[in-house]
């Protein structure tokens, strides 16, 4: 076969081949119903999994893709039992790959998503990478909901992917979780103002300010609201600095910048924003949670000391510094 010949079979191999993985991807994700988020509940009887799907008949081929959204929730004795039986009820085979967030109704507990993951690793329905999101509704309000209003699990959908970025990751939660939380409304989800930590021991709700405080003292999120002096402040924070004194305190720095648009805090303003993150690092302390990361300051400063614990020490002396950055 002459050199000519050669090259028009390859080109004619090359194209076919292109073709026949374009099917096979289109066939890949229109054939299948692409979970994007999974909704945990549990209750003293079992447990409820919920499923927020893109339908099968729309392409849902990338993680921004327009396609109908619905929601579809089951109950059982496990969790694995509870997000089978779930699946079942898809239109198609449930497909996990583009499922990055994990919704968790009231009364959740991190065991829980030391299961969830768990069963992540072994039947790959979801991922550890997935962020974590805390729900003001039940598996059942919102099925109940969604059949009144069809357009709301694609509105909660959008809400998620709004507050992802407050959002730990599924896999990060050694100190326990901050949390956004979502609520609903007559006909859509919207982000509450108030979050959620969740620890191994509780799930405690926040109130708005200390929901600002404890995102930026934990770095959580990208811009902070605050109400200060009775002035809407909207902050970035470009540094964050845990240093050990010398007579036991510490001192918390934050370097930070007014977001765009926003009106820099005065000094009394940054004033009222200091004492707010130092009440807050105090009141997270007497519930056994170092929000800040006190004792893990002073180990790196001294090793040899005894070790910092909010379960076994009072909290210390803390003082926060607010330092505004500007743009020139």
């Amino acid at each position: 076969m002459s050199r000519r010949g050669s090259g028009h079979a390859r080109r004619i191999g090359t194209g076919a081949l292109l073709i026949w993985c374009l099917l096979f991807l289109r066939c890949e994700t229109t054939e299948q119903s692409m979970v994007r988020a999974v909704m945990l509940e549990r209750s003293p009887q079992g447990w409820t999994a919920g499923l927020i799907y893109q339908a099968p008949e729309a392409s849902a081929d990338s993680s921004e893709a327009v396609a109908e959204v619905r929601f579809a929730a089951a109950e059982d004795e496990t969790l694995a039992k509870a997000l089978a039986a779930a699946e079942k009820a898809l239109p198609q085979k449930a497909n996990y790959r583009l499922c990055d967030y994990l919704l968790l109704a009231q009364g959740a507990r991190t065991d829980l998503l030391d299961e969830y993951e768990q069963l992540v690793l072994a039947q790959q329905c979801g991922r550890i990478s997935a962020r974590v999101l805390s729900c003001g509704f039940s598996c059942s309000e919102l099925s109940e909901q969604s059949e009144e209003v069809d357009a709301l699990p694609e509105a909660l959908l959008q809400c998620v992917k709004n507050s992802a970025a407050a959002a730990p990751h599924l896999y990060d939660r050694r100190a326990g979780c901050l949390m956004p939380r979502l609520v609903l409304t007559e006909e859509d989800a919207v982000p509450a103002e108030e979050g959620v930590f969740l620890s191994a021991s509780s799930e405690l709700l926040l109130d708005a300010a200390q929901t600002s405080a404890a995102r930026l003292l934990a770095g959580a999120g990208e811009t902070y609201t605050f109400w200060l002096d009775g002035r809407r402040v909207t902050l970035r924070c470009r540094g964050r600095a845990v240093q050990p004194e010398a007579d036991g305190s510490f001192t918390i720095e934050l370097d930070c910048q007014s977001a765009a648009g926003a009106q820099p805090p005065d000094a009394v303003q940054c004033e009222a924003l200091e004492q707010l993150c130092a009440r807050t690092v105090r009141a997270f302390w007497d519930r056994c949670i170092d929000l800040a990361g006190l004792g893990a300051a002073k180990a790196l400063r001294n090793i040899r000391t005894d070790s910092l614990e909010p379960a076994k020490n009072a909290c210390p002396e803390v003082r926060t510094d607010v330092r505004l950055l500007f743009d020139f």
